[in-house]
């Protein structure tokens, strides 16, 4: 099964204006780095054109809207003279590539409204394929030590949408159970993901026009064994962030026992 996909949006004839579509390249841009505003990792790129930000967030964000208030904060006035072009790499996938992630790109002058556009569009303004994080595998440090031509950092897998750290701290069994059971499935999911983008780029799809910057470690421990009753229920009581977590639906979790009635999924 693929990622979550939504439909592209209708074509028009807005995205020939945008400077995307009119940056011009005689040479392959030039990496300055990355570096951490807020909850996103800025990658800096130099081209004959002005600079473009490719970003990727660090929290289960989507859309360009808070990337850009996150570099206006950081910037002020001086945005629009370090940047030209904000392009954030989705979790949604493409339609007609269901395990290549989307692209959105906002300008930060002329056509300001966000637009989709393609990993090959990007790779044509950047001379050479753009590297892209799964986001179970954005982590801070691979993303910071990252340049053009570095192997994928392996790093474990960890869903950014299900934080494990504040479980770990925490020394009850079932957190620890929890943790490792996010990473195993993290693990999981993010490798059959890579194998498909694989197939996609293969076949000759968009996926060709990206580097993966990452890949996951191998898991260091077998799947970890759910523990007794009586110690779910205890943890399930005693650890805040239980309640927003439940790999089997359990009655054990009293979120769990809400996602029964009403039928809608715990978040």
């Amino acid at each position: 099964m693929g990622l979550i996909t939504q439909n592209a949006p209708e074509g028009d004839d807005s995205t020939s204006q945008t400077w995307l579509s009119r940056a011009k390249t005689s040479a392959p841009a030039s990496f300055l780095g990355t570096e951490l505003v807020g909850t996103f990792a800025v990658q800096t790129w130099e081209t004959d054109s002005g600079n473009l930000a490719l970003i990727h967030p660090l929290t289960a964000t989507s859309g360009t809207t808070t990337a850009y208030r996150a570099l206006h904060q950081h910037h002020g006035e001086n945005l629009a003279s370090q940047y030209a072009c904000l392009v954030i790499p989705q979790i949604r996938t493409q339609v007609i590539h269901p395990y290549t992630p989307r692209l959105l790109a906002r300008d930060i002058t002329g056509h300001t409204e966000e637009y989709e556009t393609s990993w090959q569009q990007l790779a044509l303004v950047l001379g050479q394929p753009a590297p892209y994080w799964f986001h179970q595998l954005r982590d801070r440090d691979a993303l910071s030590g990252w340049y053009p031509g570095a192997p994928p950092a392996l790093v474990p897998a960890a869903d950014i949408a299900t934080p494990v750290a504040a479980l770990t701290e925490l020394a009850a069994e079932v957190c620890w159970y929890l943790a490792r059971d996010v990473r195993r499935r993290g693990h999981r999911g993010v490798s059959h993901n890579i194998d498909e983008l694989r197939k996609e780029a293969s076949a000759g799809g968009d996926a060709a026009h990206l580097v993966l910057g990452a890949l996951p470690a191998p898991l260091q421990w077998p799947d970890p064994e759910e523990p007794p009753e009586m110690i779910r229920r205890a943890g399930w009581l005693t650890t805040p962030n239980a309640a927003t977590y439940s790999p089997t639906g359990s009655p054990t979790s009293p979120r769990a026992g809400t996602q029964a009635r009403t039928g809608t999924p715990a978040p």
